[in-house]
C-alpha cells in the first residue's frame, strides 16, 4: 500500500517495490480513463493492435526510474497528476516547454523570457 508522507508533498513519487506499485496501479490506473486495459474497457489483445488504448504514463513507468506525473499530492498521498476518472475525457498532453498563451500565469511568462 502506498504510504502518506506529508513532508514529501509535491515531490516525485516512485513505488519502493512491486507490491507498492501494484497497489498504486489498483488505486489509480484501474480507475483512470487513460488506460483502457487497466480500467477494463479493453483487452490486452485489443491494445496490442491499438497502442493508443494504453496509458503512455503507465507504460513509461516500466521503462524509466521516475515519471514526472507521479508525485506526492498536497495531502502527502501518492497521485498521478494526469489522472482522469473513468468515463471522463482526458485532457490532451501539452508540451511543458511551451508557455500557455491563453491561461498563462506570470511564472511561465517570466520563465519564457529568461530562456535562451
Amino acid at each position: 500500500m502506498p504510504i502518506c508522507m506529508k513532508e514529501a508533498a509535491g515531490q516525485p513519487y516512485m513505488p519502493s517495490n512491486g507490491t507498492e506499485g501494484a497497489c498504486f496501479h489498483e488505486l489509480h490506473c484501474s480507475n483512470c480513463e487513460r488506460d483502457k486495459v487497466m480500467n477494463g474497457d479493453a483487452t490486452i489483445e485489443q491494445a496490442d493492435r491499438d497502442p493508443s488504448l494504453y496509458c503512455q504514463i503507465l507504460t513509461q513507468s516500466f521503462c524509466v526510474d521516475q515519471v514526472d506525473e507521479w508525485k506526492f499530492g498536497p495531502d502527502g498521498w501518492p497521485m498521478c497528476t494526469s489522472f482522469t476518472p473513468k468515463g471522463q475525457e482526458p485532457q490532451p498532453e501539452r508540451c511543458t516547454s511551451t508557455a500557455d498563451m491563453f491561461e498563462a500565469d506570470d511564472r511561465a511568462i517570466e520563465a519564457a523570457k529568461d530562456a535562451p
